[in-house]
């Protein structure tokens, strides 16, 4: 029997407890190297890689320009329309498929785009992000 684990976080290898924003909360950097080498003594194969690479993520896609500020203006007019919009990044595509009605109906300036290569949308920055691959390898 076997099985894989995957944990995401942000993080890497003996890094220190860097604290960082993320969305609209803080955190503190995960350092992995210890799961890593417990996971290992539990008989786990363990790998490592950047969360944009794991995702395959494809750097052209354009995604909504936004800061918290514009989340939370984004929120207010959607709450007239009993509607909210989640605090993560959103592509084009699947804003204006959820959105854009109220966005045409409202007639709002915008909202802007670009290539998530930018680093301009709302969400983390995919390079920050660790996904440690925990495949068990003992059979019992």
């Amino acid at each position: 029997m076997g099985g894989k684990a995957l944990l995401i976080e942000y993080g890497g290898i003996d890094v220190p407890p860097e604290r960082i924003l993320h969305l609209n909360h803080a955190e503190y950097a995960i350092d992995f190297s210890a799961v890593a080498q417990y996971a290992r003594a539990c008989g786990f194969h363990v790998e490592m890689v950047p969360l944009r690479h794991a995702l395959q993520v494809q750097d052209e896609i354009e995604m909504l320009v936004a800061q918290q500020e514009t989340m939370l203006c984004l929120n207010a007019l959607l709450e007239k329309e009993g509607r909210s919009v989640e605090y993560r990044a959103y592509d084009r595509a699947e804003f204006l498929g959820t959105f854009g009605d109220i966005i045409a109906d409202r007639q709002v300036l915008g909202p802007a785009f670009a290539p998530l290569r930018a680093g301009l949308h709302f969400g983390p920055s995919l390079e920050q992000f660790i996904v440690l691959q925990l495949t068990w390898m003992n059979s019992r």
